[in-house]
């Protein structure tokens, strides 16, 4: 009888992707936040808009992975940012400026007044 030898293969799915620590987002203006993961390498996050008293409208008020998770490139991140705020009266503002165009890069939208931006 004829025996053939035994062969082991070893098959390569290709080369890990980059890993590193989500870093906190929380309290930065929702542009500032998406750079910061753009520069790491991640796709630009899914953005909510959210209703958040004592937050400045435009910055992150929670995300997804949490802060210190084990992340690489294919991380989809979801930012909740803050749609706007209360002031000491309680009624709703729009914030400054600067956030409302800082929102609008990663696709939250501000009302002011008369207009949406």
């Amino acid at each position: 009888s004829i025996s053939s030898p035994r062969v082991s293969l070893l098959v390569s799915l290709g080369a890990r992707p980059a890993a590193f620590l989500m870093p906190n987002l929380v309290n930065l203006p929702a542009a500032q936040a998406a750079k910061q993961l753009a520069s790491a390498g991640l796709p630009a996050p899914q953005v909510t808009p959210v209703e958040s008293p004592g937050s400045i409208p435009g910055s992150v008020v929670s995300q997804t992975p949490a802060p210190g998770a084990r992340v690489d490139a294919t991380t989809q991140v979801t930012l909740q940012v803050a749609s706007r705020g209360r002031n000491e009266e309680g009624s709703a503002e729009t914030g400054s400026t600067e956030a409302n165009r800082g929102a609008e890069g990663v696709g939250v939208y501000a009302r002011m007044p008369g207009r949406w931006r």
